[in-house]
């Protein structure tokens, strides 16, 4: 009853964009997850004049049992894009490098992660082998 009155309180609303996809954005020499990824921080950043800290998971299957690996989305260079994006002063030339700089950050993270370089889950595991009262 009470899943089901919580769930009344709510309304999703899904709306199916057409207007380009992962095809065009290889054309634009993007990776469309990053592409994706600097989009939705933006549109964060755009309503609440800031960076959020995100995450996405990156496969490691090509390792045996491999499972995920939590790679953070927001860098230094994704919060230069999107600063430049809200200041009128920053001419479009400038948010476009700002722009494939994030972008290049970003796929180099996901793939240094998905070759297991990544740190998240290693430190997580490191922070749960402590005990209560240890440093």
């Amino acid at each position: 009853a009470h899943f089901t009155a919580v769930l009344g309180q709510h309304d999703l609303r899904v709306q199916a964009y057409q207007g380009y996809g992962k095809g065009l954005i290889k054309k634009f020499k993007c990776s469309p997850d990053a592409y994706v990824q600097m989009v939705i921080q933006l549109a964060y950043h755009k309503m609440y004049g800031k960076n959020r800290p995100t995450y996405e998971s990156a496969a490691t299957r090509r390792f045996q049992q491999g499972r995920t690996e939590t790679c953070r989305t927001v860098s230094d260079e994704s919060v230069a894009f999107c600063d430049a994006m809200a200041d009128p002063e920053v001419g479009p030339e400038q948010c476009q490098q700002l722009f494939r700089a994030a972008l290049n950050a970003h796929t180099k993270y996901i793939s240094d992660a998905s070759d297991g370089r990544g740190v998240d889950r290693h430190l997580f595991g490191l922070k749960k082998l402590i005990t209560e009262g240890e440093q």
